[in-house]
């Protein structure tokens, strides 16, 4: 379906093509009429699909993006309570320390005054305040 020229010059074809001139082809025109509807339609199928697919693509990307950013900032808080909660831990187990070294001072002071003197009562244990 090659269009067939009425002067085989290849510079009038072209001169005639940029001008906007009718060409001629060899097939008749109910053929051609059939042949220019498919590729059209072949055409509009094609350009529809890759729309869709393109729309589909875009939808995907923002879906994507603001879950990322949903994901971003639960991280971000969890960071915070783990931060928070270390810092809590820390300052507990800076408590428990404290406390076995106050116990220990104060068992080792009981174990150094005992056992009592006549004086005191043999009954009760000492116990000192810190």
């Amino acid at each position: 379906m090659v269009p067939s020229p009425t002067n085989h010059d290849a510079t009038s074809t072209t001169e005639a093509i940029a001008v906007g001139q009718d060409t001629h082809y060899k097939s008749p025109p109910r053929k051609l009429v059939l042949f220019f509807a498919k590729s059209r339609d072949a055409w509009k199928t094609k350009c529809l699909a890759a729309k869709t697919a393109v729309k589909r693509l875009k939808n995907t990307v923002r879906f994507l993006e603001s879950s990322q950013e949903h994901w971003k900032s639960r991280v971000k808080a969890l960071e915070r309570e783990l931060a928070q909660l270390q810092a809590r831990e820390r300052d507990r187990e800076g408590e428990i320390a404290l406390l076995k070294k106050r116990w220990l001072h104060t068992t080792q002071r009981e174990q150094s005054v005992w056992p009592p003197s006549s004086r005191r009562f043999p009954h009760t244990p000492l116990r000192w305040a810190t």
